[in-house]
């Protein structure tokens, strides 16, 4: 009993190394449900032919959320956040990166009559002039009402990935993070990663944009917002150790040998 015991507390530890960790840095600007963004920080513009309004347990889901929506072709709507990327923020991601987490329902363009193109309606865009990014996230739906998304990256957004598709027209989770100190993005949607190392790199001379929304003239969509979440990121999530999984297993031998000492 008293080995088992001791084996108990050697491996409680180890196994803490052994697991990933989710932390997360510094919360600089966030929505949260069907709060009205321009009273949480945000600076809105909303133009004709565009509307925005409160939903409340959006369609039995369980979530709240903020509509924003332009189903005219000719308005469109941000939210304005830049004015929070400060100096000291600028130092924070300089060194940690950031992160911009979201999760919505993009609508069901199809069923809506919407054009389904490609752009940021629904979506996000950061550039961060001091830094040397510039990344664009666009969501729209296929044809049976699944969500995509894709990335446009670097100098003049160029950088353009795959359209990634997600099964299912309810709310999902879209995190874009940065790698510390590089160029590099990654996007996961509901915890996994669906583009890897993606180039961000912008040479061009441009102030600090920070925009969520349906941003883009003519492009026809609708989101529903439950949360979104800037944060400066810590350092990249490590590997499980590798002495941490090598004492893992010498623990297990001994255990094994023990057992059969006794037998």
């Amino acid at each position: 009993m008293k080995l088992k015991r001791t084996i108990g507390l050697l491996l409680l530890p180890v196994a803490m190394l052994a697991v990933t960790s989710t932390a997360w840095g510094t919360l600089i600007l966030s929505h949260s449900g069907a709060n009205d963004p321009a009273t949480e920080g945000w600076a809105p513009t909303v133009e004709a032919g565009a509307t925005v309004a409160p939903v409340i347990d959006d369609m039995g889901s369980g979530f709240d959320a903020w509509e924003v929506k332009n189903s005219s072709g000719t308005g469109k709507v941000g939210y304005f956040g830049h004015a929070a990327v400060t100096p000291a923020v600028e130092a924070d991601i300089a060194t940690g990166g950031w992160s911009v987490r979201a999760n919505l329902r993009v609508d069901d363009t199809t069923a809506n009559g919407y054009d389904e193109a490609l752009a940021p309606a629904p979506g996000f865009v950061m550039r961060l002039g001091a830094i040397g990014h510039w990344v664009l996230l666009e969501m729209s739906t296929d044809s049976s009402g699944n969500p995509t998304a894709r990335l446009k990256g670097g100098t003049g957004l160029g950088n353009v990935s795959d359209i990634i598709t997600t099964s299912g027209s309810g709310y999902h989770t879209y995190d874009l993070r940065t790698q510390p100190m590089t160029s590099l993005a990654d996007l996961y949607i509901d915890g996994t990663k669906v583009i890897s190392d993606f180039d961000i790199n912008n040479t061009a001379t441009f102030p600090n944009q920070f925009i969520w929304g349906n941003w883009a003239t003519g492009s026809d969509g609708a989101g529903y917002w439950n949360s979104l979440e800037f944060e400066t990121s810590p350092a990249a999530v490590p590997e499980p150790s590798g002495s941490a999984i090598l004492l893992l297993g010498a623990v297990s031998l001994a255990l094994e040998r023990r057992r059969r000492l006794k037998s």
